[in-house]
C-alpha cells in the first residue's frame, strides 16, 4: 500500500479574526467619549451653587443662551471669550436676533457677587430684563 502524500487537495490555515479585543477596545474608547463629551460643552469649569429640591417642570421648556463667568474674570458664550465691556453688544445682537431666548448665568459658587451683578448689568443694558443663575443639586446627603 503506498501513502498518498499530497496528491488530494490542500487544506491550509483558514483565517479567522478574534473580534472579543476589538470590541473591548470599542468599547472602553465609548465610556471615554461619554464621560469627556459633556465636558467638552462648557469648557470652564465651575463649581456651581446647589440647591435641595430642584422643580423639574422648570427644566423642561428651559433651552437659555448660556453665560459663563470664570474665576479670572472671562465671559464666555457659546465657546466666545469676552471680556466685561465687549459683551454687551454681542448680547445686543443676541438680543435682537431672539427677543425672547432667556439667559443663564453659570458661576462659580465662590465668585464675587460684584462680578455677577455688574454682569447682570451689562445684560440690561443690552435689553434683556434679567437672566436665571444655574444651579446644581445637592443630595441630602451630601456636602455643601
Amino acid at each position: 500500500m503506498a501513502m498518498d502524500l499530497g496528491g488530494g487537495k490542500k487544506k491550509g490555515v483558514k483565517p479567522d479574526i478574534n473580534v472579543t479585543p476589538l470590541v473591548d477596545v470599542v468599547l472602553v474608547l465609548l465610556i471615554i467619549f461619554m464621560v469627556v463629551t459633556p465636558q467638552l460643552e462648557n469648557d470652564i469649569q465651575l463649581d456651581l451653587p446647589q440647591i435641595l429640591n430642584v422643580d423639574p417642570e422648570k427644566q423642561k421648556d428651559f433651552d437659555p443662551l448660556e453665560i459663563s463667568l470664570a474665576k479670572d474674570g472671562r465671559i464666555v458664550i457659546e465657546q466666545e471669550t469676552f471680556d466685561l465691556d465687549s459683551v454687551t453688544e454681542y448680547l445686543r445682537l443676541a438680543h435682537a436676533e431672539n427677543p425672547r431666548r432667556r439667559l443663564a448665568i453659570r458661576a462659580d459658587q465662590k465668585q464675587k457677587f460684584k462680578d455677577i451683578r455688574e454682569l447682570v448689568g451689562k445684560i440690561r443694558e443690552a435689553g434683556y430684563a434679567g437672566a436665571a443663575l444655574m444651579v446644581s443639586e445637592r443630595h441630602s446627603g451630601g456636602e455643601s
